[in-house]
């Protein structure tokens, strides 16, 4: 099994929006346009010291570019996201661990909904330990 991580580039925005918009809606705290994800893109190009990751990979699978994985400057946090026909296959460990090596950072931590037995069964297979819970409360707000 043949698989890479590889620098992103402008033109991968397109590839990215569509992996995010594909995300569960549970997943995405405030949902963004497809222009708006071509500048986020350009923003970790530039090194903007505003951008929230350190690192940025796509993944890809016998030559197909598949999914996405980033280390968050915040708590060295890893997000991984995968197209759906390539999750279960023992990929997404094997791509967050690439990062992991490359980055080399004393711990990482990962935020994973409840409900989300996959990405809970990927970090454990990474040798994560649950250590904490954390609650939240969304709140909205009125339009009156």
């Amino acid at each position: 099994m043949e698989i890479y991580l590889k620098d992103i580039t402008l033109d991968d925005s397109n590839f990215l929006y569509k992996l995010y918009i594909l995300r569960d809606p549970k997943d995405v705290l405030k949902p963004i346009k497809k222009n708006q994800q071509e500048k986020f893109v350009k923003e970790f190009l530039k090194k903007d010291p505003s951008h929230p990751y350190n690192d940025w990979k796509l993944i890809k699978f016998e030559d197909k570019v598949i999914g996405s994985v980033t280390l968050n400057k915040k708590n060295n946090e890893l997000g991984f996201w995968l197209m759906p026909e390539f999750q279960g296959k023992g990929i997404g460990p094997i791509a967050v661990k690439k990062l992991m090596v490359k980055n080399n950072k004393e711990y990482y931590t990962a935020i994973i909904r409840i409900e989300n037995e996959s990405s809970k069964s990927l970090v454990n297979k990474l040798g994560f330990e649950l250590t904490h819970y954390k609650y939240t409360k969304k709140m909205y707000k009125s339009k009156l």
